[in-house]
């Protein structure tokens, strides 16, 4: 089951078993204050970003807003984002470690998921840790466009040994992206 329909399915069963969809909070009422998880992810992205040098790991591509207008001629430069290489959604949101039932039920069963598929990556990720989704090795920076291929499974890296990886493409990836991937 593919992680899309996953989530969806666990929506589903939400909606199922209590017969109302949880309420949504609203995100950035006054009432809420500065949000601690945002400004992690934030500082996550600064660190991710330094790490990458400033660049897409895929593509190569500078972030447009790290490198001075000066200094761009004869550079290539995109908009980068910070991605997590498992979702962000596949963790505890909280650094803390307090989870809702809701979550630890949603987290758990993904988790379960992935180490029966792949049991190599237990020795990767520490799920049992707060805040492990956003550690540094979860990450890393790519080019906003090669990131929607990412997350859609149309763009995936194949590990080669060491840092190096394959990049593969499958079917639905655009075809104007293949000549940076290539």
């Amino acid at each position: 089951m593919s992680f899309h329909r996953y989530v969806l399915f666990d929506a589903c069963l939400v909606k199922a078993t209590s017969g109302k969809t949880p309420k949504i909070s609203p995100v950035g009422s006054d009432d809420d204050g500065p949000d601690p998880a945002r400004a992690d992810l934030s500082k996550l992205r600064g660190d991710v970003l330094l790490r990458d040098n400033n660049r897409c790991i895929i593509s190569g591509h500078y972030d447009v807003y790290q490198i001075p207008r000066k200094e761009r001629e004869g550079l290539l430069t995109t908009y980068t984002s910070c991605s997590h290489i498992f979702p962000y959604l596949s963790g505890p949101s909280t650094l803390n470690g307090i989870l809702t039932d809701g979550e630890l039920s949603r987290v758990s069963r993904f988790w379960a998921f992935v180490y029966r598929y792949f049991p190599n990556i237990k020795g990767v990720l520490d799920m049992n840790k707060p805040g492990e989704i956003n550690a540094r090795r979860n990450t890393m920076t790519d080019d906003s466009i090669l990131y929607t291929a990412f997350a859609s499974f149309q763009l995936t890296l194949e590990p080669l040994g060491g840092h190096t990886y394959d990049i593969r493409t499958f079917d639905g990836f655009p075809n104007p992206l293949q000549q940076m991937v290539a």
